[in-house]
């Protein structure tokens, strides 16, 4: 994190901006992709130093965001239905939003509520489903700002709702915490890092509702890690876990939090097969991956990793065309994510021939 935040990783140098990257220099915050208001970045972080402040409050009479304990039947009754509401209306608004970072004042407004019911309850029996909502809510909060490229922030973020998941006791919560958490490890390419956190992830995940695609989310993602340290015996083996996602039945996935149903399972696998150098099965995952229907952001991963299938084969018109169009679909939005898996290719590129096609996508 202190490399990130001084601006020694991340983003590539000032020579490689001409292939559509942003430079982050250490002193400025004006070369992100996306700018992030301050104001409700601070206020985020304020309230999340007083989710944990409510965890060790022994005494209800005390009061951190001025509601007393005489108004905590009412406020748990009269709200938790409105925020349960309003927490899977951001989840939607966030899924089909182009710019992520635009939720990030209704998201901020929503924890303030749930802090302030948090502080209101009087017992920890009814906290619990408050403590719930808020680890939701900064899961959401951790991936705008993940998405926007405020790591550091995400982190924090994802640790607040690792603890508000464990005040709740809801097992499968914590584990989707810590699996974003370890996302910031998997795109700095920190395998070794992000794999104890999958591992423990996973371990969480068994303990939870078995009929949530939890365990099997976890293991997609530990794939990536395994696979990022070359072991494929065990990446695999994950792979085999995550496709049981397809032996569930009913409500397997929460549609916010959790929304693992195996569709990714494809461009998964296949992302995993590149970076274990497989490159014939992988483009066999991603070409099928490729014909689904979509979002954006996906559809740039996966024209990403088709354009290294090229590279691994030697076919620098393959790798043209498809970051090309990786590029162009990148540039409908400002997502962070589009920008990493971007820069991600630079050496992709420079290991085949420089033909006219691969000259015009440096260019």
């Amino acid at each position: 994190m202190s490399r990130l935040e001084r601006g020694e990783t991340r983003w590539p140098a000032r020579d490689e901006r001409d292939l559509g990257f942003y430079y982050h220099a250490p002193d400025s915050v004006e070369a992100l992709p996306v700018t992030i208001d301050d104001v409700n970045r601070r206020e985020l972080l304020r309230l999340a130093t007083l989710v944990g402040a409510v965890a060790i409050k022994h005494d209800a009479a005390v009061t951190v965001c001025g509601a007393g304990p005489r108004d905590a039947p009412r406020r748990s009754a009269a709200d938790l239905g409105e925020w349960q509401s309003t927490s899977a209306q951001l989840w939607a608004e966030y899924a089909s939003a182009p710019t992520k970072v635009t939720l990030l004042p209704a998201v901020r407004r929503h924890v303030a509520d749930l802090v302030d019911g948090l502080d209101a309850s009087a017992t920890s029996a009814r906290r619990e489903p408050v403590y719930e909502l808020a680890s939701n809510a900064f899961q959401l909060a951790g991936e705008i700002l993940f998405d926007a490229n405020d790591y550091a922030n995400a982190a924090n973020c994802y640790a607040v709702a690792a603890n508000a998941a464990r005040e709740a006791g809801h097992y499968d919560l914590w584990a989707c915490s810590m699996v974003r958490q370890a996302f910031i490890s998997l795109y700095e390419r920190e395998f070794a890092e992000a794999e104890p956190l999958l591992k423990l992830a996973s371990q969480i995940a068994a303990r939870g509702d078995s009929s949530l695609s939890t365990r099997q989310w976890a293991g997609s993602v530990h794939a990536q890690a395994l696979a990022g340290l070359g072991d494929a015996t065990q990446c695999l083996r994950a792979l085999d876990l995550a496709e049981s996602v397809t032996d569930l039945r009913g409500d397997i996935h929460t549609g916010g939090w959790l929304r693992f149903d195996g569709s990714r399972l494809a461009e998964e696998r296949g992302a995993c097969l590149v970076e274990l150098g497989k490159p014939v099965e992988a483009e066999v995952a991603l070409s099928a991956a490729l014909n689904q229907g979509l979002s954006d952001r996906r559809r740039v991963g996966v024209l990403v990793d088709l354009a290294k299938v090229g590279a691994q084969l030697h076919d620098p018109e393959r790798v043209a065309t498809y970051a090309s169009a990786a590029l162009e679909v990148a540039q409908r939005s400002r997502s962070g994510v589009n920008a990493q898996r971007l820069h991600s290719l630079v050496p992709y590129l420079n290991q085949v021939s420089a033909t006219a096609e691969v000259k015009t996508v440096r260019s």
